[in-house]
């Protein structure tokens, strides 16, 4: 079991700081990643093409940029998700008190009721985050617009890759960096774990880099690291991560298609999941559970 240690005023300023550093770390591995990968793309995609359409037909240069980014933007997004992953892992296992959570009791934390309450939640949140989107609509049409655009050209829930990467890295990668880094310097800065679940949930949507995504992300931010804090291992959390990003990508939009985008039902969607969430939170709670 874990000791309680005295943290001094600078430490907790300073552990602060480490928490948003690991977002900043976060966000700046995205754009390193996007950079790296799309722009020897695009020289050498354009060499393919005739001086004077890249020069003097200014609307066909556009669209063939564009053509070569919608290309390459999913190999960037896979590219950033396995090296996150890595380096956010490596991270997180060097962000505890000692002594550190084993593998083994990792795992034998990881009950049979935290992997049922992690896909019932997992897929009552992604209902939830689908109503969110539907009344955002609403709310902000523009950003919602944006948000669409973004995910078209990223391939969301249609490129091969971009599809492995939401199911398999982004939640073990994101899981690592908010769950694991930032929930355990909040913890350490603030002594509290709810203020700590607070800070890493709003990182979670920070971390997005956009409204729409953003706003629900923190909600389903919050419940993650509630599982992470009821079970003593972050496994629960991926879990569910993976539950709802493997339900976005794949069959949400099939089983909502037939059902209109109004106001009504985007609150209903919204309201609705909580009926199953709750109960299933209160169901899979049980005693403290000694360090991971």
């Amino acid at each position: 079991m874990q000791q309680t240690r005295k943290i001094s005023a600078s430490a907790r300023v300073g552990y602060f700081f480490l928490a948003i550093s690991a977002v900043l770390a976060c966000i700046g591995l995205q754009l390193v990643c996007a950079l790296v990968v799309l722009i020897p793309a695009i020289f050498i995609e354009l060499l393919q093409y005739p001086a004077e359409v890249l020069y003097y037909d200014t609307d066909k240069m556009y669209d063939i940029y564009m053509e070569i980014v919608a290309k390459w933007t999913p190999i960037a997004t896979l590219a950033y998700h396995v090296v996150g992953t890595i380096v956010f892992g490596i991270w997180y296992k060097f962000c505890f008190w000692k002594p550190r959570p084993t593998i083994k009791q990792s795992f034998k934390n990881f009950s049979f009721k935290s992997i049922l309450v992690a896909i019932g939640c997992g897929i009552a949140l992604c209902m939830f985050a689908n109503g969110t989107v539907v009344v955002e609509m609403f709310v902000m049409p523009a950003q919602v617009e944006a948000y669409m655009e973004m995910a078209e050209l990223a391939g969301l829930g249609t490129n091969m890759w971009t599809i492995i990467a939401s199911i398999v890295l982004a939640p073990i990668g994101e899981e690592f960096i908010c769950r694991g880094v930032v929930l355990q310097f909040g913890q350490k800065c603030f002594g509290r774990f709810w203020i700590a679940n607070i800070l890493q949930a709003i990182l979670f949507g920070v971390i997005h880099m956009n409204w729409v995504q953003g706003i629900y992300a923190f909600v389903i931010g919050l419940v993650l690291g509630y599982l992470v804090k009821q079970y003593n291992t972050i496994l629960p959390a991926m879990l569910l991560h993976m539950v709802v990003n493997f339900s976005s990508s794949t069959w949400i939009a099939y089983l909502l298609e037939p059902v209109p985008a109004t106001l009504p039902i985007g609150i209903i969607l919204t309201v609705v999941p909580w009926l199953v969430i709750v109960p299933l939170l209160l169901w899979g709670k049980q005693k403290k559970i000694e360090a991971m």
